[in-house]
């Protein structure tokens, strides 16, 4: 009931992945620990297993370093992860897929046979034998949960429902019957199997031939223009052979079963029709990770073997990861069948009954949408360790983003977000959302980002920090090769939600402060900030809006244009709000938005959909108006004063429910709709696929008064009602399981007020149910239908409505008691938003105690926190935790004789203050440190890059880890007045040094492998007396998690007493030429110290001892200042055997501790990677040498005098500007 009801029958089915699998475990804290709690992972749209299967080998700890293509033969360690997934998605065939693969591989099935019956189109008949076998038990043993459980897959799989189990079980007995038809059925339904896959072919990929297809390359990571054409290839004959790439090896296979058989695990899902729906994008190779295959030129028929060599070896060690887990015990995996939505508000009603502070029964009455199964979770079988406090450490909602709206997702979600340091929400984004990628969140917010961060309590870390690890120019890269001429455009944007204070290393104890501060806003600007919230979430009501929709509907249509939400999106925002007690006095704020609402008349539906919303309101408890909390619905005088007299208690005529004495203010108003009214959709649904999913929704019209009221939160299914035993206004469903491929009427049921069905005679009330307007829809239905585009309709007096006192099918919880809970006002931060609901200033009020304000000031002390101080008295000082980062330079203070308050702003990425203060803080906790901004993983995991020759793709990669402002604010300020530029881009600056010097692209001295930080006043000084920090690179890695690299390095941090002891050995290391100095300020050295405790952390192997300088001081970096050491000594000396070979490494080795570098990457929703200017002319250059020649970031130009011809060299310092000469 949560966003539209949509008529969608055009299915399309995603059995496997169409981006990379992605390390959901990244920020998990407790890698490599003791620690036996299980990290809760949240999986919605969790689609294929990739994102389990990679989570699970990036945390599984090696002790020798892979070969190239993961084919690990190290000795296998004892498991020391412990994780709990609890998966959700809407298909059941993809759950149904999935189980039957984990319990392969439990069962140790051919590796072989596991592949082509998870990837394949068409699969041999020992795959078929083996898929009989296999159904055959999964049927026996999931005979009930008791069975289940019981067997050997019970201790690692679950159901949470025993409709999930149900469903699933339906689609295996679909896989056993394909598997056993005798010769004649097996015939006609491979043909009909193989008509289905041409038919995707001709009509999807027939009009590319001879083009290239893009999506593939994000698989490929920094070798993208190597792979285009080889991944274009790959993907046109898989779906030409059926066979990953149209490999020799397996196509032969399939020769000897005379071309192949088709495979049921493709075939079976839950296509409207039956037909063969596997999204025209499929390819095996899009979930895997290859940039290893493109490390070493070659001809494109071996890079494909290749590929194919690199995804089934990636494939089997992520099976045997997962199958020791398995043995081990540590893993456990739970499968919801439905809609993430509901499950999400489900879940909320379970773990946090007793802090929701609304009613959200009304959310999650139903499994799913068209589906009339309740929503009912076997409670026993959930996670058990997801409670009032702890929450899920880790909640993935894949793409979801694009599907139901990011304000439908974050309500349902936040709240089930445990809010602990490394606790982290992922949205992901593939369609693009706005004409400007840096107002992709805006537009999918609907308002300000920072405010609707306060409103939810959590924050895009990217919108905080202004940077990421993860590569996001390789996407704008590979967009800028394509014409954005029309057609929906992909735009990949990977979203990490974090408690705003999770850096926020100053606060007392392990709690993010948003978590201890209550946020209050002030009423009316609290209103004013909803108001618009919901003239934009429903601005395709607004005429204007409306036509700007349509003409960019025909050009290139944006994800926000898919009308994601109803009235019940909105209540649900409401719910949140109300949840965090974000006001002093909600019953003031939501009388005085409704008035707001009321009186609206920009949205041209507007007055139609009031009543809904009141009811919405009245059931969740947020609000109820005086009519619907009135208690005997037919006496209101204020209606009656309007429209007259209501209806009376049926004497002689049975109008069911409506005719009773008493009779609740809210009805359940159901209408069957007649079979054949629905061939509108049916008669040529294959002519209009391509015209989209039509909205539905009913309508009430009282005739006589020309009064209509629409109902867009609704329920509908195939099925009949049936008076349920002892009430005559209560019904069940029988339902129709055949949907649109059965016989039964649909049945469409929504929550109306009980007053607009008493008006008049009840023949003159209409019931009809109509296509919610779109510029597509009105075009294709109104000639049929008019232009009320009413699909049926009838009288509230005839058979065909039905009223109930609660929804078909569903008994409803007793009356709403309110919150049992109340706020914690230990610590209350007052925002004040300015005229566009924004952030303008946050307020936190203190006892003033023993503080003289006569000379006091405030220091920054942390990304959140300030101290009120005052240098007389040291001892009084007063320290203020906001709930968002800082920015104290207009703080202002002020007081009353017995408290005093200090106002700042809110810092961002793009705002002074905040982050800043320490933009890669590490937290301390237990006897463990934890990069918060880098992610974790095992460096001898991550495959070798060959460095023998120059890695000259590295230029155009680093090039683009920089945002079109920085390369333009770079290029202008190189020459003499590098020192000026932000610290940020010196900072990145020298990190392109190293992995360019390191890549060989050192014109002058050829690969560089140790670099000195020399600090100068201005970082271009020739001196060099300065150095306090060594690193030493062994090795750059692909960084697959992130679609980067990373280079593998040793710090060796000096003070006074090491400089003596290792001069000598470092003096013989100088004498090979491999030595880089780095001029750098003291800015930019603060930064290179912040940042080496959380590269270190990133891919540590050791742990950290009881005198671990950070637990002993709680200090991390324990010193910014030159010459002393940031980091602690518990790495020094460790894991030291990739140490460069140098004459005398025996010494540094003592000191040196392993880092991972890795490039710090702009991000694209907080600045352009690529601006208007560079688009154009790149894109124009890209489209007339053809995207295999390769891009070049800009055109080659002295940067000095402007020459374009002759012998230019690369600067290679920033690795940005060219110059002609030495002079220049």
């Amino acid at each position: 009931m949560l966003g539209p009801t949509r008529v969608k029958l055009s299915h399309f089915f995603y059995p496997i992945g169409n981006t990379p699998a992605v390390n959901l475990l990244e920020t998990n804290p407790n890698w490599n620990t003791q620690d036996d709690a299980p990290t809760n992972v949240l999986m919605l749209g969790c689609g294929d297993l990739r994102n389990i299967f990679f989570s699970l080998w990036c945390n599984k700890d090696f002790s020798d370093s892979p070969l190239q293509l993961y084919s690990l033969t190290s000795k296998l360690q004892a498991p020391k992860l412990n994780c709990d997934f609890t998966c959700c998605d809407i298909e059941p065939a993809v759950l149904a897929r999935n189980i039957f693969l984990f319990t392969l591989i439990i069962d140790n099935a051919s590796n072989v046979s596991t592949w082509n019956l998870f990837y394949h189109l068409y699969v041999t008949d020992t795959d078929l034998e083996l898929l009989k076998s296999q159904t055959e038990k999964l049927l026996e043993v999931s005979k009930s949960f008791d069975t289940w459980s019981s067997s050997s897959y019970g201790k690692t799989l679950h159901f949470l429902s025993v409709d999930t189990l149900e469903q699933i079980r339906n689609v295996w007995t679909q896989y056993y019957e394909k598997a056993t038809l005798g010769a004649e059925g097996k015939k006609q339904w491979e043909a009909k199997y193989t008509r289905g896959i041409q038919a995707i072919f001709d009509q999807y990929l027939i009009q590319d031939k001879g083009g290239v297809m893009m999506h593939g390359v994000r698989s490929t990571g920094p070798h993208w223009i190597s792979a285009v054409k080889v991944l274009s290839s790959c993907f046109q004959k898989y779906w030409k052979t059926g066979v990953v790439a149209g490999n020799s090896h397996d196509k032969e296979d399939l020769k000897r079963c005379t071309g192949g058989r088709a495979n049921p695990l493709m075939a079976i899902s839950s296509a409207t029709y039956g037909e063969f729906a596997v999204h025209y994008g499929s390819d095996p190779l899009l979930g895997f990770h290859l940039a290893g295959a493109f490390d070493n030129e070659s001809s494109d028929e071996t890079y494909e073997v290749k590929v194919v060599e690199l995804a089934k070896s990636q494939f089997r060690e992520w099976c045997r990861v997962f199958r020791d887990q398995h043995r081990a015990e540590t893993i456990k995996i739970r499968v919801f069948c439905g809609d993430a939505l509901r499950f999400c508000y489900e879940l909320q009603s379970l773990y946090r009954s007793s802090s929701i502070g609304w009613r959200n029964d009304i959310l999650r009455l139903y499994t799913s949408p068209w589906y009339s199964k309740p929503l009912d979770l076997q409670k026993t079988h959930c996670p058990n360790r997801v409670g009032e406090t702890q929450g899920f450490q880790i909640i993935d909602t894949s793409n979801l983003v694009d599907h139901l709206g990011l304000l439908n997702l974050l309500p349902a979600t936040t709240p089930l977000l445990s809010q602990h340091t490394t606790s982290v929400l992922f949205t992901n984004c593939l369609l693009r959302a706005s004409g400007k990628t840096s107002d992709t969140l805006s537009a999918l917010l609907c308002s300000d980002v920072t405010t609707m961060s306060f409103l939810c309590g959590f924050a895009p870390t990217g919108h905080l920090l202004g940077y990421a690890t993860e590569a996001y120019g390789m996407d704008a890269a590979t967009q800028m090769t394509l014409d954005q001429s029309g057609g929906q455009t992909q735009c990949y944007l990977k979203v990490s939600w974090r408690c705003p204070t999770f850096g926020d290393l100053g606060r007392e104890g392990h709690e993010p402060s948003m978590k201890t501060t209550r946020v209050v806003f002030q009423e009316n600007q609290l209103v004013s900030y909803f108001f618009e919230l919901y003239k934009a979430m429903f601005s395709y009501e607004n005429l204007s809006s409306l036509m700007e929709l349509m003409m960019r509907q025909s050009t290139s249509p944006s994800s926000t244009d898919f009308r994601h939400y109803n009235r019940m999106s909105f209540v649900g925002l409401l719910g949140l709000a109300k949840s965090r007690h974000v006001t002093a006095d909600w019953d003031a704020f939501i009388t005085s938005l409704v008035d707001m609402i009321e009186c609206d008349m920009e949205l041209l539906t507007g007055s139609n959909q009031l009543q809904e919303l009141y009811v919405l309101l009245h059931l969740t408890g947020l609000f109820s108006n005086p009519i619907l909390g009135a208690r005997h619905p037919r006496k209101l005088p204020l209606i009656e004063a309007m429209f007259g007299p209501m209806r009376p208690p049926s004497a002689g005529i049975n109008q069911g429910l409506l005719g009773q004495q008493n009779i609740p203010s809210v009805v359940w108003l159901c209408l069957k709709v007649p079979r054949k009214k629905l061939e509108v959709f049916t008669s040529q649904h294959k002519q209009r696929a391509g015209s989209g999913a039509p909205g539905l929704h009913i309508n009430t019209t009282q005739l006589q008064l020309n009064l209509q009221n629409s109902y867009y939160s609704a329920q509908c299914f195939f099925g009949k009602l049936i008076q349920r035993a002892g009430d005559n206004y209560t019904c069940d469903v029988v339902e129709d399981k055949d949907g649109w491929n059965g016989t039964s009427d649909l049945i469409f049921t929504c929550a109306v007020p009980t007053w607009t069905l008493l008006l008049g005679p009840a023949h003159s009330i209409q019931v009809d149910l109509a296509i919610s307007t779109s510029p597509i829809d009105v075009s294709v239905y109104t000639p049929r239908l008019g232009i009320t585009m009413s699909v049926y309709g009838c009288g509230l007096d005839e058979k065909n409505v039905v009223v109930l006192k609660e929804p078909p099918g569903v008994q409803l919880a007793g009356s709403y008691s309110g919150p049992r809970s109340s706020p914690d006002n230990k610590n209350t931060c007052f925002v004040q938003l300015n005229q566009n609901s924004r952030i303008e200033a946050m307020e936190i009020r203190k006892p003033l105690g023993k503080l003289s304000l006569a000379n006091a000031s405030v220091v920054q002390v942390s990304a959140c926190t300030l101290s009120l101080q005052n240098p007389n008295n040291e001892n009084s000082n007063l320290l203020f935790r906001y709930p968002y980062p800082i920015d104290v330079r207009q703080a202002k203070i002020s007081s009353t004789s017995k408290t005093v308050s200090v106002t700042v702003k809110a810092s961002t990425a793009r705002i002074p203050g905040g982050y800043d203060y320490n933009p890669f803080p590490v937290d301390v906790e237990k006897s463990y440190a934890t990069s918060l901004t880098f992610p974790r993983f095992n460096l001898d995991q991550q495959p070798l890059i060959p460095t023998t020759k120059k890695l000259a793709w590295t230029e155009t990669f680093m090039g683009f880890a920089l945002s079109s402002q920085e390369r333009m604010l770079y290029k202008t300020t190189f020459n003499s007045q590098a020192h000026t530029l932000p610290v940020s881009l010196q900072l990145k600056a020298s990190l392109n040094i190293m992995i360019q010097n390191f890549s060989g692209m050192n014109h002058s001295h050829g690969r560089v492998e140790v670099f000195q930080l020399a600090t100068t006043k201005t970082g271009i000084a020739e001196d060099d007396s300065n150095v306090d920090t060594i690193i030493f690179a062994s090795a750059l890695r692909h960084n697959p998690a992130q679609n980067s690299i990373v280079l593998d390095a040793y710090v060796v941090p000096l003070n006074d007493s090491r400089v003596h002891q290792i001069v000598p050995a470092f003096l013989k290391v100088m004498t090979t030429g491999k030595v880089l100095t780095i001029k750098v300020t003291p800015a930019e050295e603060v930064l290179w110290k912040q940042m080496l405790p959380a590269m270190a952390e990133a891919c540590r192997t050791w742990q950290h001892t009881p005198s671990c300088q950070y637990m002993t001081s709680s200090t991390v970096p324990l010193s910014t200042s030159h010459g002393e050491i940031p980091i602690c000594s518990c790495g020094e000396g460790k894991d030291v055997d990739n140490f460069p070979s140098f004459q005398g490494a025996e010494i540094l080795t003592k000191f040196a501790t392993r880092i991972a570098i890795m490039p710090l990457c702009a991000v694209p929703f907080v600045e352009e990677i690529i601006g208007d200017k560079e688009m154009e002319g790149l894109a124009a250059t890209a489209r007339e040498s053809g995207v295999s020649r390769g891009v070049e970031m800009e055109q080659k130009q002295c940067n000095t005098c402007g020459k374009t011809e002759g012998s230019l060299k690369k600067c290679t310092r920033c690795g940005i500007v060219w110059y002609c000469n030495h002079g220049c």
